[in-house]
C-alpha cells in the first residue's frame, strides 16, 4: 500500500487536485478528473484510479488492497479545501480520462446513441449520460460547445455511469452525424418543428437522437445534418421540455420498440 499523509493546503499535490476541480483546460492537459463519493469510486476499476484522497483512517483500510494507487490521508479541514461537494463524504479519486477517438473507434451499427448539441447545464449532461447507461445505449456524442463532461457537477450527476458508457467529445457534430449516417445509423433531431410525433416513427436498429441547447434548441447547421425531425406531444401550456426529459421520452420509445 502506497500511503502518504498530507497536512498542508500548500502541498503541491493538494494544489494540483484543487486545480483539477476548477479548471477544464487543466483537466484536459493533465488527462485526469475528479470523482467524489463512495458509490462512484466503487464503480471504478483499480487501473482507472491514479490517487485516492481520504479523511478517515477506516477508508485507508478499505482501499489498501489497491497496490498501484497512491492513498493520501488528510484531515477533514484540509479535505474541505479540495472538495466541491456541499456535504462531502470525505473521499475522492483522481481518475484517468478515457482516451476515445470517435472516428477511430469501432462504432456498433446497432443500438441507441444520443448526440448533444451545445448543452450547457451540467445536470442535464450528467442525467443524459446516466439515461444512456440505463437503457444500454452504445454511446453519447457531444460537440465541444457543450459543458465539459468532466466538470465535477456533470460527474456527480452521472452517479457512476460515466465509467459504464462511451462518451465521445468531438469538434464538429455535423461531421459526427455524417459519420453515423455512413455507418447506417439513422439520426433524428428533437424539436417543435418535427413533422411527426416521436412514437409515429418505426425506429431502425441503429438510431441516434439529437438533443439541442436548453434555450435555442438544435443549431441550424446540425439540424440540416439530421435525417428526420421528431416532436414530442405537449398538449398542455408548457412551451418546451427539459433537455434530459426530452431525451428520456425519445430513448425509451426506441427501447420499447426494440423490445417488441
Amino acid at each position: 500500500m502506497n500511503l502518504k499523509k498530507i497536512d498542508s493546503k500548500n502541498n503541491e499535490t493538494i494544489k494540483w487536485i484543487k486545480k483539477l476541480q476548477i479548471k477544464s483546460k487543466f483537466r484536459k492537459t493533465e488527462g485526469f478528473y475528479i470523482v467524489e463519493g463512495y458509490k462512484q469510486i466503487r464503480e471504478l476499476k483499480e487501473d482507472r484510479i491514479h490517487t485516492l484522497v481520504v479523511s478517515d483512517q477506516k477508508d485507508v483500510q478499505e482501499f489498501k488492497m489497491m497496490e498501484n494507487v497512491e492513498i493520501i490521508l488528510v484531515d477533514r479541514k484540509l479535505f474541505g479545501e479540495i472538495t466541491t461537494d456541499t456535504t462531502p463524504q470525505g473521499i475522492l479519486a483522481v481518475v484517468h480520462m478515457k482516451q476515445l477517438d470517435f472516428y477511430k473507434e469501432e462504432i456498433e451499427k446497432e443500438g441507441i446513441y444520443l448526440a448533444l448539441d451545445e448543452i450547457q447545464d451540467p445536470g442535464n449532461i450528467g442525467t443524459m449520460i446516466r439515461l444512456c447507461d440505463a437503457v444500454g445505449a452504445k454511446g453519447v456524442i457531444l460537440n465541444k460547445t457543450c459543458v465539459d463532461v468532466y466538470n465535477p457537477k456533470v460527474v456527480k450527476s452521472t452517479m457512476g455511469s460515466l465509467e459504464h458508457i462511451n462518451v465521445y467529445v468531438i469538434e464538429d457534430l455535423v461531421d459526427g452525424l455524417k459519420h453515423l449516417n455512413e455507418l447506417g445509423i439513422v439520426t433524428y433531431g428533437s424539436g417543435l418543428e418535427g413533422s411527426q410525433f416521436h412514437y409515429d416513427y418505426k425506429y431502425p436498429k441503429g438510431v441516434c437522437f439529437v438533443i439541442g441547447n436548453e434555450g435555442k434548441g438544435i443549431s441550424e447547421s446540425v439540424l440540416q445534418a439530421v435525417e428526420y425531425q421528431v416532436k414530442i406531444p405537449m398538449p398542455g401550456k408548457a412551451e418546451s421540455l427539459n433537455a434530459s426529459v426530452a431525451a428520456s421520452v425519445l430513448v425509451y420509445e426506441a427501447l420499447r420498440q426494440f423490445s417488441i
